[in-house]
């Protein structure tokens, strides 16, 4: 059985709106326009539900209604939406792309698909999300006690299961390179991951005085660890 040819006015139709779909978002472009043509549109996609019409007539009026309101928003002063925040690729290669928010990644995603490309769309918030989610509150206090620090690179921590020996976790840490001329620099470098997740961790709200002080705390922490108590006998007397 031989299927019979896609009508041209379908493909047209389909990349029309792809088109303004890259341009304006996904389901955005009605809320840019005036009420008149709102309505216009609306009036279209009923007409369309006719039975008696042929496809071909339907897509042409579509394309019609797509080109109608794309010129409703452009002379309403709407604006398209605009590329992608930031773009970088990462280690591994993949190109992520920095998003205002959900409705700006979803377009950035077909943008990309249309160019050939794939793409992992981030947005603002998800990546604020992640940041927080990892060792911040010690990264973060040290970004505001040292200005200029970076962070170079993250190592997790290894997936294992029951059969295999337990793994060493002395390489789970994350490596933060420090500005020079810190004063604390080279002793806040030399301490290790569990003085520094021991540390109390600096609210979001504490000034750059309390999160080097806070740093400090650990630092001292660290190499003035009190020695254990002593065990009494009952009279007082160490044993």
């Amino acid at each position: 059985m031989t299927l019979p040819p896609i009508p041209p006015s379908i493909t047209q139709l389909d990349d029309l709106s792809n088109a303004m779909e890259r341009k304006w978002g996904i389901d955005r472009l009605t809320r840019l326009v005036p009420p008149e043509a709102q309505a216009r549109w609306v009036a279209t996609l009923e007409a369309c539900k006719d039975e008696w019409t042929l496809q071909a007539d339907k897509d042409q009026m579509m394309m019609r209604a797509w080109r109608g309101m794309d010129a409703a928003a452009t002379a309403a002063g709407a604006e398209p939406l605009p590329p992608g925040l930031w773009e970088q690729r990462a280690d591994d290669g993949t190109i992520v792309i920095i998003c205002r928010d959900t409705e700006h990644a979803q377009v950035e995603i077909l943008r990309a698909k249309h160019d050939g490309r794939v793409v992992a769309a981030w947005t603002l918030e998800e990546v604020v999300r992640v940041v927080m989610a990892q060792n911040s509150a010690v990264i973060n206090a040290t970004k505001v006690a040292f200005p200029g620090a970076t962070v170079e690179r993250d190592r997790p921590k290894p997936v294992f299961d029951g059969d295999d020996p337990v793994p060493s976790f002395d390489d789970d840490e994350t490596i933060i390179e420090a500005p020079p001329n810190s004063e604390t620099n080279s002793a806040f470098m030399e301490a290790p991951p569990e003085a520094l997740e021991a540390s109390p961790h600096p609210t979001p709200q504490t000034d750059a005085g309390g999160h080097q002080a806070a740093l400090q705390e650990v630092l001292q922490g660290h190499s003035t660890a009190a020695p254990p108590p002593t065990k009494r006998g009952r009279k007082g007397t160490a044993k």
